[in-house]
């Protein structure tokens, strides 16, 4: 396990945690958490290189120049975010029928915090898909504006 302090309020280990927390963390650290330790700075530095990985796969998908190279890469990010949205959808469908029950029996959620806990972090979640979506939208404008390169003269 690795240790981090948290810079934003989180959802780590099906817990919300204050800003400025120390956490024991074994995923995949993403930028609201600082390392603590060596093996947190380890972490954090391989979490960096698989996001440049798929900024470029990103990228060149985007351009409409998919190199086999990142054909893998794109193959997983498409299955990684079809499986978050899954999981997203089965957590929102929990939250629903939480509160929909009058007198909810949350043991069979396998929840550690209630409802209101599980709730906040949804919302963070949800912000954090609709930065990821706004990127992926400038990215989309950013090459459409780009006019296409002008032909190469072929002299016979």
């Amino acid at each position: 396990m690795a240790r981090y302090k948290t810079k934003s309020q989180s959802f780590i280990n099906d817990t919300l945690v204050p800003a400025d927390t120390e956490v024991d963390f074994d995923g995949e650290p993403g930028d609201n958490l600082e390392p603590v330790d060596d093996a947190a700075k380890e972490a954090v530095a391989a979490a960096a290189a698989r996001r440049e990985s798929k900024a470029a796969a990103i990228k060149s998908a985007l351009q409409g120049t998919i190199d086999p190279a990142n054909a893998e890469t794109i193959q997983n990010l498409i299955t990684q975010v079809q499986d978050f949205a899954g999981r997203l959808a089965a957590a929102e469908a929990r939250v629903a029928a939480a509160e929909a029950a009058t007198k909810p029996d949350l043991s069979q959620y396998a929840m550690r915090s209630d409802v209101s806990e599980l709730d906040a972090g949804m919302n963070l979640l949800s912000s954090r898909i609709a930065e990821v979506e706004g990127v992926q939208e400038a990215l989309a404008k950013k090459v459409e504006a780009t006019p296409a390169p002008a032909p190469a003269d072929n002299p016979a």
